[in-house]
Order: structure tokens, then C-alpha cells, then sequence
């Protein structure tokens, strides 16, 4: 991830087995500092607009997150996880670590 684009990326959750879709479902998730400090960096989600669902049936989501919310991450090491919320539980399906890099080309 850069600081001087948008973040615009589809990933399907689960493996080709899954059962479970994404019907109904939330999707939040929360960009951190590194342990001990897990300071909250950056939140997207359905409600932020920032993700949504391509395909509830293929578990398919889209990132939709914008140059100018890029912009504002200061470049560095971080942790990120991803959840699920179906009927109330809550499910972690993603998970790792997340380097915000910095920009170089500038759009013309």
C-alpha cells in the first residue's frame, strides 16, 4: 500500500471449500501499530463505505479506500486483521502484517 494512490483490491475470504458466504454479513478491520502499543491507524468498513461485498456467494470483497485517507498513513510497519460479523459473531479471516510505503510518482 502507498501513500499517494488509492487502495482499490478484491480478495476472496476463505478457501475453495468454504461453505459460508457473506450474505448479511459486516466486514471491519483495523490497521495497528505494532504490539505493545496497537494504536489504531486506520478503520474500514462496510459502514465507512471503505469495503464492500463484490460477491456475498464467492465471499468476494472490494477495497474502496481513497487516495486522500492514504495519503493522511504515516509510512511504516504495522499489523492488520480483518473480521467477519455474520449474526452477530464475529470471525477473523484475515490477519498480518501491513507496510504503508511512500509514494513517489505523483499523478499528473
Amino acid at each position: 500500500m502507498a501513500t499517494n494512490s488509492a487502495f482499490r483490491e478484491r480478495i476472496r475470504l476463505g478457501d475453495d471449500n468454504a461453505t459460508w458466504t457473506l450474505d448479511g454479513a459486516d466486514v471491519q478491520m483495523q490497521i495497528r501499530t505494532p504490539p505493545p502499543d496497537m494504536v489504531v491507524v486506520k478503520s474500514a468498513s462496510i459502514g465507512s463505505g471503505e469495503i464492500s461485498v463484490h460477491d456475498a456467494a464467492t465471499r468476494v470483497i472490494e477495497f474502496q479506500i481513497s487516495s486522500g485517507s492514504m495519503s493522511a498513513l504515516p509510512p511504516g510497519e504495522y499489523v492488520y486483521d480483518l473480521l467477519v460479523i455474520i449474526s452477530g459473531e464475529a470471525r477473523r479471516r484475515l490477519a498480518g502484517p501491513c507496510i504503508i510505503e511512500p509514494g513517489i510518482t505523483e499523478a499528473a
